[in-house]
């Protein structure tokens, strides 16, 4: 049975993957029927290239996609907007409220004074009436 899955390359700490058409029992990285596509997920926006007329032609003729690549090739037709970078102003101004909020080494130094409790008293008891 044929499978859609990726195979591993790129360096250590450094994924970038291929995907490929591969009998279903053959390790990850052995020699595959069909490179299919590219996926880096390193870089921001993702790096996929999927070649569209094999993909469906691979899944005409079975081959069954992993549950990462289904979820590729989704991606590929409907992709999410690309979030807009902050500026490196709203990151200073951010940076300047975060120092402003916490207090200067010197004052964080010294001691607050707090005053000390007045001492307890207790109200004398009234005397009591004697009885004539």
């Amino acid at each position: 049975m044929l499978a859609m899955r990726l195979a591993r390359m790129g360096a250590k700490k450094k994924p970038s993957y291929r995907v490929v058409v591969i009998e279903k029992s053959h390790p990850r990285d052995s020699r595959s029927v069909e490179i299919i596509g590219h996926y880096n997920p390193t870089k921001n926006p993702i790096e996929l290239s999927l070649n569209d007329e094999r993909v469906q032609h691979w899944l005409g003729v079975g081959a069954q996609p992993s549950q990462t690549v289904k979820r590729l090739i989704a991606y590929k037709a409907n992709p999410p907007a690309p979030r807009e970078a902050k500026p490196p102003a709203a990151k200073q101004a951010k940076a300047a409220a975060k120092a402003e909020a916490q207090p200067v080494a010197a004052e964080a130094a010294a001691p607050e004074s707090v005053p000390e409790p007045a001492p307890e008293t207790t109200p004398e008891p009234a005397p009591e009436a004697a009885p004539e």
